[in-house]
C-alpha cells in the first residue's frame, strides 16, 4: 500500500517540482476512488427518485463499465425496467441472480421483467419464458416466506398461464392464503381478486369489505398498488372518501411501470371519489385527465355524463 508523506506545510506541498506534484496528486486520488463513485451513485439515485430514468441510464451505463458494484448494476437493471427496455433489464438481472442466487428480491425482479417481456412479445417468445418466470418466482417465494410482491406475481402467473404450462387456480388460492397470514389486508384483496375471476361476486365483495377495518391503522404502504386498491374500495362503497382520495393521489404520484393498474384508471377513480364527495370542479378536472389518457374508456365516459349532471 502506498502512503503519502504529509508535507511539513501547505506551502511546501505547493513548492514540489511538477513531476512530484503530479505523482502526489495521482496517489491521493487513487487512495480515495470511492468519493467519485459515491457521487455518481448518489446523483443517479437522486435522479431515479425523480423518475428521470433517461439521465440515470446515461450515468449508470458509464458507471457499470468502470465499476461492477452490485448497487450500480441493480439500479441500472431497475432503470431499464422503468424504461421498458426488457431485454437489457433481463440481461442484467440474469448476471445478478447468477452472482447472488439466494437474493429473494433479485429473483422476484428477474421473474418480473421476464413476465413483462412475455406480455408484450410474441407468443413464441412468451412460451420460451414461462418456465424461467415460474422458477424465478418460486425461488423468491421459498427464499422469503414473507415476500408479498412475489406472491402477487405468482397469483398473476397461475391465473393467466394455461394449465398445460403451469397455470392453476388452486395454487393461486394457496398464494392468497399465504398472503392472508403475512398481511391480512393483502390476503383479502387477493381472495377478492380470485373470487371475481371465478365469477363469485358475493365472496369477492365479502373479502373487499374485510379489508376496510385495516385502512385507518395502515401507516406506510410498501406496495403502491395497495394504495390504488384502498382508494377503489372507498370509491366502490362510498366510504372514507378523504382517505380514498389521499391513497389514490399517492398511487398516481408514485406510479411506475411495475404498477399493474393503468394510470388512466386511477384518474377515473379520483374523478369518482370527488364526485361522491360533491366536488364537481375537482371531479371534472380528473375525468378530463382520465379521458386524455384513455379516450375510449367506457367507465370514464359514463362518469363524465354523471359529473356533467351535477
Amino acid at each position: 500500500m502506498f502512503h503519502l508523506r504529509k508535507p511539513k506545510s501547505y506551502r511546501q506541498f505547493l513548492c514540489l517540482n511538477p513531476f512530484m506534484r503530479s505523482v502526489s496528486l495521482l496517489l491521493f486520488l487513487a487512495a480515495f476512488p470511492i468519493f467519485g463513485q459515491q457521487s455518481q451513485m448518489e446523483k443517479a439515485s437522486s435522479l431515479f427518485a425523480e423518475k428521470k430514468y433517461g439521465q440515470v441510464k446515461t450515468i449508470l451505463q458509464d458507471e457499470v463499465k468502470r465499476n461492477l458494484s452490485f448497487e450500480a448494476k441493480a439500479l441500472l437493471a431497475e432503470t431499464h425496467g422503468n424504461l421498458r427496455e426488457w431485454d437489457e433489464a433481463i440481461d442484467l438481472y440474469e448476471e445478478l441472480v447468477a452472482q447472488f442466487p439466494n437474493n429473494a428480491e433479485l429473483q422476484f425482479k428477474y421473474g418480473g421483467v421476464m413476465a413483462r417481456k412475455a406480455e408484450v412479445g410474441s407468443r413464441v417468445k412468451a412460451l420460451m419464458l414461462v418456465g424461467k418466470i415460474k422458477k424465478s418466482f418460486l425461488k423468491s417465494a421459498n427464499l422469503d416466506p414473507k415476500h408479498i410482491d412475489v406472491r402477487w406475481g405468482l397469483i398473476e402467473f397461475y391465473t393467466t398461464v394455461p394449465a398445460i404450462l403451469g397455470g392453476s387456480t388452486a395454487k393461486a388460492f394457496q398464494c392468497a392464503k399465504e398472503l392472508l397470514k403475512i398481511s391480512p389486508i393483502e390476503g383479502h384483496f387477493a381472495l377478492a381478486y380470485l373470487y371475481d375471476l371465478e365469477n363469485e361476486p358475493q365472496k369477492a365483495q365479502e373479502n373487499l369489505m374485510k379489508t376496510v377495518p385495516y385502512f385507518k391503522n395502515l401507516q406506510s404502504v410498501k406496495r403502491n398498488q395497495l394504495n390504488y386498491l384502498i382508494g377503489k374500495v372507498c370509491s366502490d362503497f362510498n366510504l372514507d372518501l378523504e382517505n380514498g382520495i389521499e391513497r389514490m393521489k399517492t398511487y398516481i404520484q408514485d406510479y411506475g411501470v411495475k404498477d399493474g393498474v393503468p394510470i388512466s384508471k386511477a384518474y377515473y377513480q379520483m374523478a369518482k371519489l370527488y364526485r361522491l364527495k360533491g366536488d364537481r370542479k375537482s371531479a371534472s378536472i380528473w375525468i378530463k385527465r382520465a379521458l386524455q389518457s384513455d379516450s375510449k374508456s367506457k367507465l370514464a365516459l359514463e362518469e363524465r355524463k354523471i359529473i356533467d349532471m351535477l
